[in-house]
C-alpha cells in the first residue's frame, strides 16, 4: 500500500505550456518516447486556449487504442471531452505503463489547455481495473472515474483524502465480471472506502459489449464532477479565469449508490465489442502511483511502482475457498447463510465478500439471505470471492434447491 509510504512523486503536476497555434482535430497518434505511444482526440469544438477536461481511457488487456475509437468519438465530440488512449506495453497493464499514462498526458497538455480539476481515468476491464487502483490507491487530483467490465482488486485505503472521486462502472448482465461477484465486491468496496458509486447492468451484453447509451451515460458522469480547487485559467484573449460558464461546479459528483438497468436497451450486433481482452480482466497487475505538490519526476515513479508492483504479485490467496451453504436441506422457512474458508500462501488474513443468485439472476450480497426472496425449487447459488488486502483470488461457489 503506498497511500502515505511512497515517496512524494507528482503523477498528475500542473504542467500546462502554452498551446500550439494549430493542431489536427480528431484522432492523432502520438509518440511518447521509447517505443511508447497513444491516440488522442481532439473536438472539433474545443479552444486550445480555453482549459478543456481530459479523460485517459486504458484499453482491455491484448487490446489497442484504436479498437475503441468507434465506441467513444462520437460522445466526446458531442461532449467536447479529449481523449487520450495509451498503449499497454505488455498485455496487461502494469507499473512500467505509468510512464506512457504520464507521458500521454504531457503531450496533450503540450498541445492544448488541460483542466486541472477536470482530469478523469477511464478504462475496460483490465484497464477499467488499473483505472480505479491508479485513482484511488497513489495519486491525487482525479476528479472521477468510469469502469467498463472491470475485475475486482482489493484497495485498503484512498490515497486522496481531501476527494473521494466517484466511480461509474458497467456492467453486460452476461459478463463473467459481474457474474461471479466482480461487482459486488467493488460496490462493497467503495461503500466502505467511501466512494461514492453508480453500477449501470445491461440485459443481453457480454464482457466486451456495451449500448452506446451506456458509454455515453459513463462520459458524462465524468463531467459532472470536478476536483476541488481553484479553476484552470484561460488563456484565451478578453476570457475570465476558469471554464467558459462554470460558475464553480461540483466537487463532489451527483452519483447515488445503486443499480442503474435499462431492460429496453438494444442487445449489440455481432460485430460490436471490442478487439483484445477476451477473457475477465486478465493482465491488469494492480499498483498505485504516487502524487504531491512539486515537479513530476517519472524515472523516480517508475521505480517506486516496480516495488509496489512486485509487492503485490508476492501476495496470493488460495485459488478456490470451499463454500458451504447451511441449514442443508433448505426449506422456504429457512435464511440461508453462506460460509467460505480458505489460507493465503504466506499466512495473511483472508476475508470474503459474497453475492447469491436465485435461478441465475442476481438475488443479494452478504453472508445471510432471507427465506423471504427465494421459493420451492428456487436454485439458490453462493459466491464467494477471497482476498488479502491486496489481491484477490478466484471465486467458490456452492449450490442448493430449495425443498
Amino acid at each position: 500500500m503506498c497511500a502515505r509510504n511512497c515517496a512524494l512523486l507528482a503523477l498528475f503536476a500542473v504542467l500546462a505550456p502554452a498551446a500550439a497555434a494549430a493542431q489536427a482535430r480528431g484522432w492523432t497518434e502520438l509518440s511518447l518516447g521509447g517505443g511508447a505511444r497513444a491516440t488522442r482526440y481532439l473536438p472539433v469544438g474545443v479552444e486550445l486556449c480555453a482549459p478543456a477536461p481530459l479523460a485517459v481511457f486504458l484499453h482491455g488487456a491484448g487490446g489497442t487504442p484504436e479498437a475503441y475509437h468507434g465506441h467513444l468519438e462520437a460522445h466526446a465530440e458531442a461532449l467536447g471531452l479529449v481523449l487520450v488512449l495509451p498503449q499497454a506495453a505488455g498485455a496487461g497493464w502494469g507499473g512500467g505503463d505509468v510512464s506512457a499514462i504520464v507521458a500521454s498526458m504531457d503531450a496533450v497538455r503540450a498541445e492544448l489547455r488541460v483542466d486541472e480539476r477536470r482530469i478523469y481515468l477511464a478504462g475496460h476491464s483490465a484497464g477499467g481495473a488499473f483505472a480505479y487502483l491508479l485513482a484511488y490507491e497513489g495519486s491525487e487530483g482525479i476528479a472521477a472515474v468510469f469502469s467498463m467490465s472491470a475485475p475486482y482488486y482489493a484497495i485498503g485505503a484512498r490515497s486522496d483524502p481531501s476527494h473521494a472521486a466517484p466511480i461509474r462502472m458497467y456492467y453486460g448482465a452476461d459478463d463473467p465480471n459481474y457474474t461471479g461477484g466482480s461487482a459486488a465486491a467493488l460496490e462493497a468496496q467503495w461503500a466502505s472506502l467511501g466512494v461514492p458509486y453508480a453500477t449501470d447492468v445491461q440485459p443481453g451484453y457480454g464482457h466486451s459489449t456495451w449500448p452506446p447509451a451506456s458509454i455515453r451515460a459513463g462520459l458524462e458522469s465524468l463531467l459532472a464532477v470536478r476536483y476541488p480547487g481553484a479553476p484552470t485559467p484561460s488563456t484565451c484573449p478578453d476570457a475570465d479565469a476558469g471554464v467558459p460558464g462554470d460558475a464553480g461546479g461540483p466537487d463532489a459528483g451527483p452519483l447515488d449508490a445503486g443499480v442503474i438497468s435499462d431492460a429496453a436497451a438494444p442487445r449489440p450486433d455481432a460485430g460490436s465489442p471490442a478487439a483484445g481482452d477476451g477473457g475477465a480482466g486478465g493482465g491488469v497487475e494492480g499498483g498505485c502511483a504516487c502524487q504531491a505538490s512539486g515537479p513530476r519526476d517519472a524515472g523516480a515513479l517508475f521505480g517506486a511502482l516496480v516495488f509496489i508492483f512486485a509487492r503485490r504479485t508476492r501476495r496470493t490467496v488460495v485459488n478456490s475457498p470451499v463454500v458451504v451453504l447451511t441449514p442443508n436441506p433448505v426449506t422456504s422457512d429457512d435464511n440461508l447463510l453462506c460460509t467460505a474458508s480458505g489460507s493465503d500462501v504466506d499466512g495473511d488474513a483472508v476475508a470474503f465478500t459474497y453475492s447469491w443468485t436465485v435461478n441465475g439472476a442476481i438475488a443479494g450480497s452478504g453472508a445471510t439471505l432471507a427465506h423471504t426472496t427465494f421459493g420451492v425449487d428456487d436454485v439458490m447459488r453462493c459466491t464467494a470471492t477471497p482476498y488479502d488486502g491486496i489481491a484477490a483470488g478466484a471465486s467458490g461457489h456452492a449450490e442448493t434447491t430449495i425443498q
